[in-house]
C-alpha cells in the first residue's frame, strides 16, 4: 500500500498526521480506514453513539467519508471545507476556511464563528457560552474571538461526555486551516 503525504512539516502535538496516514508516538504507521466508523461520526456530530444508532436499522458500522464531508460542508453556516480521516485509534478533522473572513493575527485565538462551527452550535449560542465563561474577546477590528486554550478545554469536556478518548490535539495557523486529532481509547 502506498501512503500519500501532503506535507513534510508537522506540529509535534499532531505528530506525523495528515488526512492519509497517522504515525503514533511509538512510530507505528496507521493507514486511513476505508470508511468512517459510526462511533467517529457520532464524535464529530456531538451525539452519543447510541443516539446515532437509533437512526439506522441493521448493522451499519461505517459511513463513506465523502458523505460525511459533504454533510459537514453543506450544513455549515460559514463557508468551510472538511477533510475527515479515521484510523484504528484516532480521528483526523481538517477544516479549511477563507482567511479573509476568519483569520486572526494571533494563533492563540480563533473566531467565534469557527468555534461555533466546531461545536455544531449557532454563533449566538457559542457567544453566550464563551461570555458566560468570561472567555469572549474582541480584536481591534471588533471581531469576536475565543482563546484556543479555552476552546480545547471546552471541547475536551464535551468529548468526556460522549466517548472514551485519550488525547486531543488542536492546531491552527490562523490563516485558513484548523486540524484536530482525537485519539480514541482502544477498549
Amino acid at each position: 500500500m502506498k501512503v500519500k503525504r501532503f506535507s513534510t512539516t508537522r506540529n509535534k502535538e499532531l505528530k506525523c498526521t495528515d488526512p492519509e496516514s497517522y504515525i503514533d508516538e511509538n512510530g507505528i504507521l496507521y493507514p486511513r480506514l476505508a470508511k468512517m466508523p459510526i462511533q467517529d461520526l457520532s464524535l464529530i456530530a456531538n451525539f452519543r453513539v447510541e443516539m446515532m444508532k437509533r437512526y439506522y436499522t441493521g448493522d451499519i458500522q461505517e459511513v463513506d467519508y465523502s458523505i460525511v464531508e459533504l454533510l459537514m460542508d453543506g450544513l455549515s453556516d460559514i463557508p468551510v471545507r472538511h477533510r475527515i480521516s479515521c484510523f484504528e485509534n484516532a480521528v483526523f478533522i481538517q477544516i479549511k476556511y477563507p482567511p479573509k473572513l476568519y483569520a486572526t493575527d494571533d494563533t492563540n485565538y480563533i473566531s467565534i464563528e469557527l468555534a461555533a462551527h466546531i461545536f455544531s452550535l449557532t454563533t449566538s449560542d457559542m457567544t453566550d457560552i464563551a461570555d458566560e465563561d468570561g472567555e469572549l474577546y474582541e480584536d481591534e477590528d471588533g471581531h469576536s474571538l475565543v482563546s484556543l486554550e479555552w476552546l480545547i478545554d471546552t471541547y475536551e469536556d464535551r468529548l468526556c461526555q460522549l466517548v472514551n478518548y485519550e488525547k486531543l490535539s488542536f492546531k491552527t495557523d490562523g490563516q485558513g486551516e484548523i486540524s484536530i486529532i482525537i485519539e480514541r481509547d482502544l477498549e
